[in-house]
C-alpha cells in the first residue's frame, strides 16, 4: 500500500480542508483521502491528512502536486519500514 501524508497550514478552515479532500480525491491514482486523526489532542496531528494511492501511482509526483495547493504546508511519503528480528 502506498501512502502520502500531508499537512494543512495552521490557518486552514475545516471547509477548505473538506474542499481539498474532495479535489484531491478525484486525482488519478488516489484511492482514498482523509484526516489522519481529526480528534487528536495535538494541533499538528489534527492538521495531518493521508492519501492511499494505487500501487502504480507516482507518490513523489502526487506529493509535489499537493505542495502546489495553497492550503497545504508539506507533503511526504513515509519511509520504508523493515522488521528487525
Amino acid at each position: 500500500m502506498k501512502l502520502v501524508y500531508f499537512g494543512f497550514r495552521p490557518q486552514t478552515s475545516d471547509s477548505v480542508k473538506e474542499q481539498t479532500y474532495r479535489q484531491v480525491g478525484c486525482w488519478s491514482g488516489v484511492e482514498a483521502v482523509g484526516s489522519f486523526d481529526a480528534d487528536a489532542p495535538e494541533e499538528a496531528v489534527r492538521r495531518t491528512a493521508v492519501l492511499r494511492l494505487a500501487p502504480d501511482t507516482d507518490a513523489a509526483a502526487i506529493s509535489r502536486r499537493l505542495e502546489d495547493l495553497p492550503s497545504v504546508e508539506y507533503a511526504s511519503e513515509p519511509g520504508d519500514r523493515f522488521l528487525v528480528r
